[in-house]
């Protein structure tokens, strides 16, 4: 990682594979962007599989994708969690 590359960027997602493979390319080319962090939220889409291939990449910045534990990061009121 640059001096130059001082952002880390979070990117939590929910079945977004329509649209995070664009957002990620966008992240990436910003110059100041040294470190994504992708979080899968339960995804029952592709996003799996696109974050994963983004992690693989080398493109001289720290590109990170995790899942998160099942409703770990969804709201109540969604039901997801135990009452």
């Amino acid at each position: 990682m640059s001096l130059n590359q001082v952002l880390s960027v979070m990117i939590p997602a929910f079945n977004e594979e329509r649209t995070l493979d664009v957002i990620m390319k966008h992240v990436l080319e910003q110059p100041e962007v040294g470190e994504v962090i992708a979080v899968d939220d339960g995804s029952t889409d592709g996003t799996w599989a696109i974050m994963s291939r983004f992690a693989e990449r080398r493109s001289g910045r720290r590109q990170t994708a995790a899942k998160a534990p099942p409703c770990a990061a969804r709201s109540p009121r969604s039901g997801c969690h135990s009452r």
